[in-house]
Parts: structure tokens; sequence; C-alpha cells
């Protein structure tokens, strides 16, 4: 298989998301590393890649790839935008944390 380009990766990524497997109409899905690069036609994919892959998957197709090392999870950016926000006030309130935080050194 030849090298293809991030952009192509990006639209085979966003057509699997659409397609009908292990018993789901389409949805969210994940990758391994190992498949990441296969589907990219690399024998190992790098962090770079990785990168450039998640840029056009999420401006062109409105999805994000999600980096956990081994394995990436691919969902739409819009489920993501819908998750509860942790802003200034939930810090304060839950954690007891003010906007004004001293920095503490830590001892190796």
């Amino acid at each position: 298989m030849d090298i293809l380009s991030y952009e192509k990766v990006a639209d085979l990524l966003a057509l699997l998301y659409k397609s009908e497997f292990n018993g789901k109409a389409n949805g969210r899905f994940r990758i391994a590393r190992a498949e990441l690069a296969k589907l990219s036609g690399k024998k190992y994919i790098k962090q770079p890649s990785v990168d450039n892959i998640s840029i056009w998957l999420a401006e062109k197709h409105g999805l994000l790839l999600i980096d956990l090392n081994d394995e990436f999870p691919i969902i739409k950016e819009s489920i993501m935008r819908r998750y509860r926000k942790a802003n200034n006030n939930v810090l304060r309130e839950v954690l007891d944390i003010s906007e004004e935080t001293d920095s503490v050194d830590e001892e190796d």
C-alpha cells in the first residue's frame, strides 16, 4: 500500500465512522495505533502524523481523534462540546481552588 496523505487518512476514518461494522450501523469507534499506521500505508506512525490526521479529521469532518497512546477513539466533536464544563466556579465550589493560586515547589 502507498503512503497516504493525512487528508486521505482522515477521509477513510470518517468513512469508517459512517459505516456499519461490529453490530453498529455507524458512529464512534476506536482504532489501534498499529491499524492506524497500516491504514496510513506506514509500518509505524509517529506523533506528528497523528497530529496532522487529527487536524484534518476535525476540520473537514467534525470528528475528534483522541490519543490514548496505543489506540485512538474517534468521536463527534459536537458530542464532546455537550460535556459539562469545569470552569472557575466549579473549581472553587467543588475543589475549593481559588482563581489566585500559589505556586508550590515540589521536591524530587
